[in-house]
């Protein structure tokens, strides 16, 4: 998931969720956990980037 694009996106229920895409715009990764604000979701999509980097490592 090295070269995965990080995205935000904000549900119908006006919730952020982030999600991964590959070189190709395939979907990798969605997060199963809604976010209220932008930054809360911006802040577990870079933790879980980088704890995945730490378990692939």
């Amino acid at each position: 998931m090295a070269d995965a694009r990080p995205c935000l996106h904000m549900d119908d229920q006006w919730m952020w969720r982030f999600f991964f895409l590959d070189r190709f715009e395939n979907l990798v990764v969605m997060s199963t956990q809604a976010y209220f604000t932008r930054a809360e979701a911006e802040e577990a999509m870079f933790l879980f980037r980088d704890e995945l980097a730490a378990l692939a490592a």
